[in-house]
């Protein structure tokens, strides 16, 4: 595909010759939808209707909202401290799906986001998992929507890939904010892109329920020097202080500091942590080391995190370009190395990588190294999840293998990216897309 950039102040214009990553990765993905949709749905809504029939309540699906609904139960009935507190919880959540033996998961939030669980304690459980399935889809479907605008043809298959992925159908189905973290990804990127940085930084503050996912970015914005960007991050994260301290007091900060603590071991027993089904060093780690020595097992997922850290550095070498296509493959990049630094991600963390994958579709610029990645990505993993569904959780820790594959892939895709690219690539790449309007000369992609 030959593409023809003309700059608006003048009549100059430069040809690069790129190929069309988008049109491949749509028609692939168009053929795997159905059978994606109709494979893995129907696995998990047979397996929700056994559970409701046998056990009256969900299992596997729902397993980190039950999280959720216990502590917005135990917030109203027991104040903060009961939310953080494991026995209160188990007790509190048990009564609420109405099983003696479930097990319930903690939720490690800020007490500011008990206050968006509060309602969903007064629900019945599957109700209230429902009507929070729902409101996560719609926010999903919105942010989805918006970045799929970009695209010229084949939007509504990019609608349904992404929804249909592991990360953001897994999301949905445990019952994590999924809308949140798009929300918050989607809205941070599109500021960023049209130069509005401290609105960037207000909608990343949504990210800052989950803080392990910014703290790579946070530090890529001060080496860039965008100080407005980071003030953002620092009303959002201010004001979610200052819920939390009103929401749960003092004593409630301090429970939930205490459970962020019993977390934070390397290889942490606490119900719903699980470092070896994650997509990080730690994860990877504990997984292929789990009698390594908790010091020795720390001492390398630092040395994996201080590695990925200064990969950043050539990654953003060069002006801030935040409108350019090139933006979209640093972001992509910096996005995995995210979720690899990560001390706590599992499956559905690597939503945040569709926003910057299709931002670099949509730009016709995504290397077909990063296409491979990501099909290869959603094949396998969909097929593992399908071939050991029967065995419920037993799936995620290969899953997370592979996620941690994908991710160290697609920073390495970063890092080579303008390494190889030829001299009128990397200028196309550097043109920021309010100085520039593209045409292509083969039709829409």
């Amino acid at each position: 595909m030959k593409v023809t950039i003309t700059h608006p102040e003048g009549d100059a214009e430069g040809t690069a010759r790129f190929r069309t990553p988008t049109r491949r990765l749509a028609e692939t993905a168009g053929a795997l939808l159905p059978a994606m949709l109709t494979v893995l749905v129907s696995i998990m809504a047979v397996t929700m209707m056994l559970q409701s029939l046998v056990h009256g309540w969900i299992g596997w699906p729902a397993f980190d909202y039950r999280a959720f609904a216990a502590a917005g139960r135990a917030f109203i009935e027991h104040g903060a401290v009961g939310a953080y507190d494991l026995p209160t919880l188990t007790r509190v959540g048990r009564e609420l799906v109405g099983s003696d033996d479930a097990t319930i998961p903690v939720a490690p939030y800020p007490p500011a986001f008990l206050l968006l669980l509060a309602p969903f304690g007064l629900l019945p459980f599957i109700q209230g998992f429902f009507v929070w399935f729902l409101i996560n889809l719609a926010g999903a479907l919105y942010s989805l929507h918006s970045l799929a605008a970009r695209f010229t043809s084949h939007r509504r298959k990019m609608v349904l890939l992404s929804v249909l992925s592991l990360p953001v159908l897994d999301g949905l189905l445990v019952g994590q904010p999924i809308a949140l973290l798009l929300l918050g990804m989607s809205g941070l990127y599109r500021s960023l892109e049209s130069g509005r940085d401290g609105r960037a930084g207000l909608w990343g503050g949504l990210l800052l329920f989950k803080p392990q996912y910014v703290v790579l970015l946070t530090l890529v914005l001060a080496l860039k020097r965008r100080w407005r960007v980071l003030g953002g991050f620092a009303i959002s994260g201010a004001g979610l202080a200052l819920m939390s301290v009103l929401a749960a007091g003092l004593d409630g900060v301090r429970a939930y500091l205490h459970l962020l603590g019993g977390t934070g071991a390397i290889d942490s027993d606490v119900l719903g942590i699980n470092p070896e089904a994650m997509m990080t060093w730690r994860g990877l780690v504990v997984h292929l080391a789990p009698d390594a020595p908790d010091i020795v097992a720390g001492g390398v997922v630092v040395l994996l995190t201080a590695l990925t850290a200064v990969a950043m550095v050539p990654v953003w070498r060069g002006a801030w370009l935040p409108g350019s296509p090139r933006f979209a493959l640093q972001m992509l990049a910096t996005t995995a190395a995210g979720l690899l630094v990560s001390y706590h991600s599992h499956t559905h963390g690597a939503a945040l990588l569709v926003v910057p994958l299709l931002a670099a579709a949509a730009s016709g610029v995504l290397p077909r190294s990063a296409q491979v990645l990501v099909i290869l990505g959603l094949l396998v993993s969909s097929a593992l999840v399908i071939l050991l569904a029967w065995q419920e959780i037993v799936w995620r820790p290969a899953v997370a293998v592979l996620f941690v594959a994908v991710c160290g892939g697609l920073l390495m895709v970063g890092l080579s990216a303008f390494r190889r690219s030829s001299p009128e690539r990397r200028t196309a790449l550097a043109v920021p897309r309010r100085e520039a309007r593209v045409s292509s000369e083969a039709g829409p992609s």
